[in-house]
């Protein structure tokens, strides 16, 4: 059992050396991440579609539609918040959008009126 240990903790140390000098060495020479894409084609229906392993269909249909839903919030929050950027003199210095809460948080900045 010592020689079956030895030889894993080597292949450990071997494994995590070899990836954090891979990492090391793409940053220096500054390596381009690319992705090949050659034979996959993008559906406008279906945007997140991929396979995740253990889950069954249903499953992943719901998951697909929680994120299709979470995206929609966050397109129409954006183009509502463009709509709305300058109010009565005011401006929109900041906003937050979050699609868990379904919530938008905006401050504003500018001059109170006078009454």
């Amino acid at each position: 059992m010592s020689l079956f240990f030895g030889a894993l903790y080597l292949f450990t140390i071997n494994t995590v050396f070899i990836a954090l000098s891979a990492l090391i060495i793409s940053q220096v020479l500054k390596l381009p991440i690319r992705s090949d894409n050659r034979g996959i084609t993008e559906e406008k229906d279906q945007p997140y579609d991929f396979i995740c392993p253990g889950t069954g269909t249903h499953t992943q249909h719901l998951f697909r539609y929680l994120l299709v839903q979470k995206e929609n919030f966050t397109e129409r929050a954006g183009r509502y918040i463009d709509n709305i950027s300058v109010v009565e003199g005011n401006y929109l210095l900041k906003h937050e959008i979050d699609p868990k809460t379904r919530s938008i948080q905006l401050v504003y900045g500018g001059q109170l009126p006078f009454r």
